[in-house]
């Protein structure tokens, strides 16, 4: 089975994180535009109203992590388009310009 997550904040990350653990022989790759992930904006206000010190505790994941889960990683990706009937996926690189 292969599985894109399209966007890697606290939804993409758990999605990945739980589908890696049960399914760990499934394809996953996950694209994010970012080169960061898992970031609790629910914590927004928890930080402006000084009750987190540190914004840096607002990602409780990494690329580095989910992809010693078994992730494909794409950060600093942007999906451009998504095709459901072919199940394809058009994909920038926003670094090189590169499409894949």
């Amino acid at each position: 089975m292969k599985v894109s997550i399209i966007g890697c904040t606290h939804a993409g990350t758990f999605s990945a994180m739980n589908i890696l653990k049960e399914h760990p022989d499934w394809e996953v790759s996950v694209f994010e535009r970012n080169d960061n992930l898992s970031f609790l904006s629910c914590g927004i206000a928890l930080w402006v109203s000084d009750r987190v010190s540190d914004p840096n505790k607002m990602f409780y994941s990494s690329p580095e992590d989910l992809s010693q889960l078994g992730a494909h990683m794409y950060m600093g990706h942007d999906v451009t388009d998504i095709n459901f009937d072919n199940k394809k996926l058009n994909v920038t690189n926003l670094t090189t310009g590169e499409k894949i």
